[in-house]
């Protein structure tokens, strides 16, 4: 009987501690390039997908507690810069992309191994995948995506592991 309480409460101080055990959401790496340290920090992404809220609906916006003005028109606001870290985290821009029915997209793969980059079309009901990149190891991307909606919202999606910037116009 001993035997199983020892066990027991084993069990019970391992689980208390792992309830105060906190994760980051944004993630940083340090990351050799050309005989350089460079540490990025997330800058136009996040671990959330983009997601907007319409006045009314009484539903809740990761973005924060009001109506998010998340909605970037490329057209107007002109380019969209970005770049992030990651080790296990897919990314996402911070806003929905609007305005034009073409984008250029450039994109720097600072990691050792490829960087995979999704152009996602948001939908009422779900996401769908527009185009799917594959950016070298220490290479660039120049890319353009024609035929799209310039009424309809777009963002990117990078997988992980991930060490980028760029921009998006």
């Amino acid at each position: 009987m001993k035997k199983i309480s020892v066990t027991g409460m084993l069990i019970a101080i391992f689980a208390v501690l792992v309830s105060f055990t906190t994760v980051s959401a944004q993630e940083s790496l340090e990351v050799k390039h050309d005989d350089e340290s460079e540490v990025l920090e997330n800058v136009g992404v996040s671990p959330e997908p983009p997601a907007y809220l319409y006045e009314g609906e009484g539903e809740i916006s990761p973005l924060g507690l009001g109506v998010p003005s998340n909605v970037w028109n490329i057209s107007s606001s002109g380019q969209y810069n970005f770049s992030g870290t990651a080790n296990r985290s897919r990314l996402f821009t911070d806003y929905l992309l609007t305005g034009q029915s073409s984008y250029s997209v450039r994109i720097v793969n600072f990691r050792s191994d490829t960087l995979r980059v999704d152009l996602m079309r948001k939908g009422t009901l779900w996401d769908t995948n527009i185009r799917t990149w594959n950016v070298l190891s220490n290479a660039t991307l120049l890319s353009t995506q024609t035929g799209l909606s310039s009424t309809e919202d777009y963002y990117l999606r990078f997988h992980a592991p991930s060490n980028f910037s760029g921009h998006i116009r």
